[in-house]
């Protein structure tokens, strides 16, 4: 609901200030946070198999969040720097919003990435990830 918001108020004064992309991706990532939740509610008539699943769904959709949000302040922290930098230099090139969150991203989503890629999928063929236990 709040994405909605914003998406369609992006050419709002203030909204524009506050940089829409990186609201946008802050509250993706918060709302999949939340979502880890879900599973949780999850009770027993349901197949002993599928909780097994549900329940370790849980740090899954939790890390993709988490890393979705911090990387998304950590690219607007590095943005906001350069432009401190681009002030403190006479310099009015400016810093194109794509341009910073693509490198940025590139560079700090990596350790993330490599941990879903690899430490997730570890963890989970090793987990026993029983529910109820």
């Amino acid at each position: 609901m709040l994405i909605a918001w914003v998406y369609t108020h992006r050419s709002d004064r203030n909204v524009a200030a506050a940089q829409p992309r990186f609201l946008i991706l802050s509250l993706v990532g918060t709302t999949l946070m939340a979502a880890s939740a879900i599973p949780q509610l999850f009770q027993e008539p349901m197949s002993r198999s599928g909780l097994d699943v549900t329940c370790m769904s849980i740090p899954w959709v939790y890390f993709t969040g988490i890393s979705i949000a911090f990387e998304a302040i950590f690219t607007k922290i590095r943005r906001l720097s350069l432009v401190v930098q681009d002030t403190v230099a006479m310099d009015r090139s400016g810093q194109k919003t794509w341009y910073v969150m693509c490198y940025h991203l590139l560079l700090s989503f990596l350790p993330t990435s490599l941990y879903r890629l690899f430490g997730l999928p570890l963890w989970t063929a090793s987990s026993d990830c029983l529910f109820g236990l």
